[in-house]
């Protein structure tokens, strides 16, 4: 499992420098493309995501860690794993707490539901209604969604690129960066996180000692 995680977050880092692409070099106005096929490129996106990011965090992730360690520790897991993942789309650890949120709504839904069609569609739905807003704050998200390459491609253009990304995000500087209200968030999120890992922790030690 170990493996397959750090499988899939090296190819997440390297499909990029696969098939690099260049940004635009002029600035781009949302005006220069018809509405459908704005409309069109959103509609594209979110299902390709939900299907896709389902398949493998819920589907591929969630599913073998619930099997060795449980569900909470491994919606947790995940839900890392997923903010992670969406780091170079300019997510910083303030945004940490909405991602956790997400993926931990999408993780018991699935959970919950054996079933990863559930979840796709919450994840299609939320992107559908959340994507207007980040494509009016990054119209060069048009661009990329519009040009002949897959999808899946990054900001970066090369895997030094990419990492220089994730790099600066994780950087303490920017990572907290923002509202002060916001960083009280995301400690009151890591001291959550941390006693439920802590309580799972002691509740298992608890069940192998009565079991001996």
């Amino acid at each position: 499992m170990l493996f397959g995680i750090i499988a899939l977050v090296a190819l997440r880092l390297l499909l990029p420098s696969l098939m690099p692409v260049r940004a635009p070099s002029v600035s781009i106005s949302l005006s220069s493309y018809p509405l459908a096929t704005i409309i069109g490129a959103l509609l594209s996106i979110a299902v390709i995501a939900a299907v896709t990011e389902e398949i493998a965090f819920r589907g591929y992730m969630q599913k073998p860690l619930e099997e060795a360690y449980g569900i909470v520790p491994a919606i947790l897991i995940v839900g890392i794993m997923f903010w992670i993942a969406h780091l170079d789309h300019g997510i910083t650890i303030t945004h940490l707490p909405f991602q956790m949120s997400a993926s931990i709504e999408l993780g018991l839904l699935a959970y919950l539901t054996r079933s990863l069609i559930p979840a796709m569609i919450a994840h299609g739905a939320g992107d559908i209604v959340l994507q207007p807003a980040y494509l009016f704050r990054h119209p060069e998200f048009v661009w990329k969604a519009l040009s002949a390459r897959p999808i899946w491609e990054g900001v970066a253009s090369t895997f030094l690129q990419k990492l220089l990304v994730i790099g600066q995000a994780m950087s303490p500087k920017h990572m907290f960066a923002g509202d002060p209200f916001q960083i009280f968030l995301i400690l009151a999120w890591i001291l959550l996180i941390s006693a439920v890992l802590t309580i799972f922790g002691f509740v298992n030690l608890v069940r192998a000692k009565a079991v001996a």
